[in-house]
C-alpha cells in the first residue's frame, strides 16, 4: 500500500497542522517531505498526538507552543535540533531532553513539569525557560555551565500532601524547595488561614521576607498555609 493512502504512520491531527502552517494539502505531507524540513511553527494548532514528527529528523528549530501536547518523547529522534519550544502544553516528564544534544534554546515555561533531569551532557545549552511548572528541586543547575547558560524558574506550583494532626497541637513546617545540595529556598509573605492560637517563625515576627521555618501553635481546625518563595542569582 502507498504512503500517501496509509497515515497509521503519522497522527491526522499533526498532519493537517504541518500542512496548514506549510501551506501544503494534507497528501503531500509524506515522509520524505518532513525529512526536508529546516524549520516549522506549529503553535497554537491544537496539536495532542506527536506520531509522525519523528520523520523530521532535520528540523534544527520545532515551534510546538500553546497545544495540547502530554507526551513528547517522540522528539528524542530529532537530534539536529537547536531551539526548541514547549510552552503551554501539558507535559511531565521531560527526559527526552537528553538525546537532544544539539540544543542551544529550550522553551518549557507552563506545563505540569515536576522533575529536571541532569542536562550536563547539553553542552551548547544557553538558555532554558522552565517557569510556571512544579518544580521543587532545582539543584540540576548545579550541573550547568552558569556563566554561559541562562535559567528561568519562577512561578512554580508547589502542592504538598495535606498533614495530619490532633486537635491543639503545633505544627512546623519547613520550606520543601531546593536550589541545590546545600540551599534552601526561603518563604516569602505567608499567609494561614483557620483556627490557631499563633505563628512563631525563624525571623519572628515578620511573616514576609526570608523564612525558613513556620510554627503554628495550638491548632484548632484545617487550616490552610500558602507562601510564595523567592531565589534569583546573577548571570
Amino acid at each position: 500500500m502507498c504512503e500517501k493512502n496509509n497515515d497509521n504512520w503519522i497522527s491526522k491531527n499533526l498532519k493537517h497542522a504541518i500542512a496548514k502552517s506549510c501551506n501544503k494539502e494534507p497528501y503531500q505531507i509524506t515522509k520524505d517531505y518532513l525529512r526536508t524540513l529546516r524549520e516549522i511553527d506549529l503553535s497554537d494548532k491544537g496539536i495532542y498526538d506527536l506520531t509522525g514528527i519523528q520523520y523530521a529528523i532535520n528540523l534544527n528549530n520545532l515551534s510546538l507552543n500553546k497545544n495540547e501536547i502530554v507526551d513528547a518523547n517522540l522528539l528524542t529522534a530529532l537530534t539536529r535540533l537547536s531551539n526548541l519550544e514547549l510552552s503551554e502544553n501539558r507535559i511531565e516528564d521531560i527526559s527526552f531532553l537528553n538525546s537532544l544534544k544539539r540544543l542551544k534554546s529550550i522553551g518549557l515555561d507552563s506545563n505540569n513539569i515536576s522533575k529536571v533531569p541532569n542536562l550536563e551532557n547539553l553542552r551548547y545549552l544557553n538558555f532554558i525557560n522552565i517557569s510556571d511548572n512544579k518544580i521543587s528541586d532545582l539543584s540540576f543547575i548545579e550541573n550547568l555551565d552558569r556563566k554561559n547558560v541562562k535559567v528561568i524558574a519562577s512561578e512554580q506550583l508547589i502542592l504538598l500532601d495535606a498533614i495530619s494532626i490532633g486537635f491543639g497541637e503545633d505544627i512546623t513546617f519547613t520550606t520543601p524547595i531546593r536550589w541545590d545540595k546545600e540551599t534552601d529556598v526561603l518563604f516569602d509573605n505567608i499567609q494561614i488561614t483557620g483556627k490557631y492560637d499563633n505563628i512563631k517563625t525563624d525571623k519572628r515576627p515578620s511573616l514576609l521576607y526570608s523564612i525558613s521555618k513556620i510554627i503554628v501553635k495550638n491548632i484548632c481546625s484545617d487550616c490552610l498555609i500558602k507562601a510564595e518563595f523567592y531565589h534569583e542569582v546573577s548571570f
